[in-house]
């Protein structure tokens, strides 16, 4: 029996913007083997699609290299508690979520057809047909904003 993955989150496009480079998206595409996910290794293993998740970090926890939070030390301990962060504000996180947005149509701008954006049912059903990457973007904590706006 053959079975394809969906993954419900991944985290791709911190990985390369941490890269901080204009042609991040080529390393996706080609295949740098780090982090979990490239394009051929998720060919490899008929990974079908997910979602990518646009992550905005906190500003003081001065992530410019690694994907490990300040105090990741503390958070591998059986039971820890830290206080939240102070809110992002939009100034600083707009910036960060269409550079990530960016990423994302870069990569399947440049992927001769292998990746698909998918905005919709439709969309992510035409991408399973033509067995493209099908791609759904996924902002962390935007969750709270759609129950704000349903209110």
């Amino acid at each position: 029996m053959n079975y394809s993955i969906f993954d419900g989150h991944n985290d791709v496009l911190f990985r390369l913007f941490l890269k901080n480079k204009i042609n991040a998206h080529e390393d996706f595409l080609l295949g740098d083997n780090e982090g979990h996910l490239d394009l051929p290794r998720m060919e490899e293993v008929d990974f079908r699609g997910g979602f990518f998740a646009i992550y905005v970090p906190s500003p003081e926890a001065e992530v410019s290299t690694s994907d490990k939070p300040i105090r990741y030390d503390d958070m591998e301990k059986d039971e820890y508690s830290l206080p939240l962060p102070d809110l992002i504000g939009s100034d600083q996180a707009l910036p960060i979520v269409i550079r990530k947005i960016s990423l994302l149509s870069q990569i399947e701008k440049h992927s001769q057809g292998k990746v698909k954006i998918c905005l919709s049912g439709s969309d992510l059903e035409k991408s399973f047909q033509q067995r493209s990457l099908s791609i759904l973007m996924h902002i962390e904590g935007q969750s709270v904003l759609m129950i704000i706006f349903i209110i």
